[in-house]
């Protein structure tokens, strides 16, 4: 999240209402649910504004929770008894949450939550489109019910993951099920990996997405991938920032497989760096690292968590070709 995306005005908050008020009418906010807006006090205010307005208009009982942004994670009874009694948390925040054991037992007892930390000109151009919906609900029996998913690339990316028993999940911008998290905007079907799982050769090529360094890079980096960790990076200048990012955790778990998919957002733009990169149509995303998600995620509670989102690449569950070319190729996932 960059803040200075963000305007600094109160009196933004009236611009935004309405389009805030679509997204909880599309979450299935109702008149007799409770929504609770948990941020902190470094995030700006003008999106919780907006929110409780549109939560007010909508007849919510509507609460606001500000923590200090120094905090680890929701972990305090308070804040998990909170989350747990409300029907829709909106999560604007810089305080981790969303690998969070406390946010798996929100959703365990039914409530919804979204995240929303990007800039309003990112909302405004993605807003849940039913289209994205569609893609990511038909993509999601299809990679459940596949055994493996193998990443190819013209460049030396062959890398295959076993997905037996591991459901996949759909990303849309909208909280609209009981136990549903979603992060708007977002467009994307994914699994996460069990422990151990993952083998072969990954070549991130030039103009892949680095996430956590928001940049496109510049120059190809080699990752070699045994049993679900990486144990191998190779490559020039770029290799060795990667590498390095991974060692400052001095954890293990750092290089751990967290989650593989596909892009379902046909109106993302991968000039601009964040959740377009992600959800951008017919990409592959690739993440290390912290996974813990209910229900169908893993148990890894490390702190870190890395994102390659990358282009160029053939992605197949089992024998069918999903992504092809840069184009989705089934016809009820297109």
């Amino acid at each position: 999240m960059r803040m200075q995306d963000f305007a600094v005005s109160y009196h933004a908050a009236t611009e935004i209402v309405g389009l805030f008020r679509e997204v909880l009418e599309g979450c299935k906010l109702t008149s007799d649910e409770t929504l609770l807006l948990f941020t902190d006090t470094r995030f700006n205010p003008t999106y919780p504004a907006a929110f409780m307005a549109a939560g007010q208009e909508i007849g919510a009982e509507v609460i606001q929770m500000t923590v200090p942004s120094t905090l680890p994670e929701i972990s305090s009874a308070y804040i998990r008894d909170a989350w747990k009694a409300a029907d829709l948390v909106i999560g604007m925040s810089q305080v981790q949450w969303l690998y969070s054991r406390a946010h798996d037992e929100a959703r365990q007892s039914g409530t919804r939550a979204l995240m929303v930390v990007e800039p309003i000109d990112v909302l405004r151009r993605l807003s849940p489109n039913e289209d994205v919906r569609k893609r990511g609900r038909a993509g999601v029996p299809l990679l459940t019910a596949g055994k493996e998913m193998r990443i190819t690339s013209k460049n030396g990316t062959d890398f295959t993951v076993n997905k037996e028993g591991r459901e996949a999940y759909t990303l849309y911008s909208l909280a609209d099920e009981p136990g549903k998290w979603d992060h708007w905007p977002q467009g994307l079907v994914t699994f996460f990996a069990a422990p151990g799982q993952g083998n072969g050769t990954i070549v991130v090529d030039p103009g892949t997405v680095f996430l956590k360094f928001r940049r496109h890079s510049t120059e190809p980096v080699k990752l070699t991938v045994r049993e679900g960790r990486i144990v191998k990076f190779e490559g020039g200048t770029e290799a060795r920032l990667v590498e390095e990012w991974f060692a400052q955790w001095n954890d293990p778990r750092s290089y751990e497989l967290a989650h593989v998919g596909w892009g379902t957002e046909h109106r993302a733009d991968w000039n601009v760096i964040g959740m377009d990169s992600e959800a951008y149509y017919a990409n592959f995303l690739l993440a290390f690292g912290r996974n813990i998600f209910w229900p169908v995620g893993g148990d890894n509670d490390v702190e870190s968590h890395w994102d390659f989102c990358c282009l160029d690449h053939d992605i197949y569950v089992d024998d069918q070709v999903i992504v092809e070319n840069g184009t989705i190729v089934p016809e009820n996932l297109k």
